[in-house]
């Protein structure tokens, strides 16, 4: 489900909460509004804040939006705002309130404030739908769940809260279910588009935790592609070289980006460097500066932007996959020696997903931890192009 203002809250103007008054613009299951903010020294206020935000982590997610009175229809009827001495101060001690009286832990909450006119605030809380739902309001050992229903916070009674338990378990396997799908077409040959099946074959795909939406104008929609064609599902975007097809990315009506490459790039064939009494050729993976890992970290920051401009809600889960890489090794330069790993021993190399939370989120550290698992498969500990800290030390890459 989309927020009702579609643009990521980093973006709201003034304009964006305008629009609701001018078009009064009703409650519901994803918008709420309050015409004053949550007390800061009562019990009962800080309840009220966590069963609203409890509501909504539960449901499909929604916005907060505090300053902003509605009428008896529950539209919005005007701009209040809110006073303040201090109103950074009463953002740290919204932020303070949910972290610390919510159950797990909620990671999927953005607070930000917009100054409107006569030193008066409006404070927005978005809360995305959260996949380690349900959350649960343990603040003062309240211990109870809600959920949003139509424009109303509604408690779960002990029958719904088993089931939306099961809700849960069943959306966190279905996106696991989708991406092993993918990997499963493509382990046999039933690729959108003709693959060379000899060659290793790099996975990347992109899954949002909701997939509830269609997009539309497909027409309008540019992959960063040789060549492009909207197709049944969705867009597909492919290169080829004198092979035929070397790569394509098939993006989803619902927002699922499929990537798959066996671009020599990444994959090649060298002469052995350790053989030099006869020519042997060798089957490896580029380790350099500008190797698998730049190559990877490319496309992922690109596909995850791509999503944010489409205002695909988070979270997303990244999977990355190779395919028949047995054999191979990580052809690398260490100063001015050449290096070769061990062979990789299997044709599956499934590593464990990324859940992207937020799209401020440096890509590069996010995926370390799978780039080293790839070395990791090879003999090497950790990869070279990373230094203690988690910092990208190959060819430069903008985010």
């Amino acid at each position: 489900m989309k927020f009702v203002i579609d643009k990521d809250i980093d973006d709201i103007t003034i304009k964006d909460i305008e629009y609701l008054v001018e078009n009064q613009i009703q409650e519901g299951i994803s918008l709420d509004y309050k015409m004053k903010n949550y007390e800061a020294a009562t019990s009962g206020s800080k309840k009220e804040l966590l069963k609203d935000v409890t509501a909504f982590a539960n449901s499909s997610g929604g916005d907060l939006i505090i300053g902003v009175e509605d009428d008896k229809y529950n539209q919005a009827k005007t701009i209040v705002g809110i006073e303040t001495n201090n109103i950074a101060v009463d953002v740290n001690r919204i932020e303070q309130v949910i972290y610390n009286g919510i159950e797990p832990k909620l990671d999927t909450v953005k607070v930000r404030y917009l100054e409107y006119k006569d030193g008066k605030y409006i404070i927005i809380i978005r809360v995305g739908a959260s996949p380690l739902f349900p959350h649960m309001v343990s603040f003062q050992k309240t211990n109870k769940f809600y959920i949003r229903k139509s424009d109303k916070n509604i408690l779960l009674d002990a029958y719904e809260l088993k089931n939306i338990f099961l809700k849960s378990e069943n959306i966190n396997q279905n996106i696991k279910n989708e991406n092993k799908k993918i990997i499963n077409k493509v382990y046999s040959n039933e690729t959108i588009l003709p693959l060379d099946v000899i060659s290793p074959k790099l996975i990347i795909n992109f899954i949002p935790y909701n997939l509830d939406r269609n997009i539309k104008n497909l027409q309008d929609i540019k992959l960063d592609f040789p060549e492009q064609r909207i197709n049944f599902d969705g867009v597909l975007g492919y290169k080829t070289n004198q092979n035929g097809v070397e790569s394509y990315c098939q993006l989803y009506r619902n927002g699922i980006i499929e990537f798959v490459s066996t671009t020599n790039k990444i994959f090649l064939k060298i002469q052995n460097p350790y053989n030099t009494l006869k020519k042997e050729e060798i089957n490896v993976i580029s380790g350099n500066k500008n190797g698998y890992e730049y190559f990877i970290i490319k496309k992922c920051i690109y596909f995850f932007n791509f999503l944010k401009k489409l205002n695909i809600e988070l979270p997303i889960y990244m999977f990355i996959t190779i395919l028949d890489a047995k054999g191979y090794r990580i052809f690398y330069n260490n100063g001015n020696t050449i290096k070769l790993t061990n062979s990789i021993d299997r044709d599956m190399l499934e590593l464990p997903e990324i859940e992207l939370k937020y799209y401020d989120i440096d890509i590069k550290k996010a995926v370390k931890d799978i780039i080293n698992m790839i070395w990791n498969a090879c003999g090497v500990e950790k990869s070279t192009n990373f230094d203690s800290n988690g910092n990208w030390l190959g060819d430069k890459i903008e985010n």
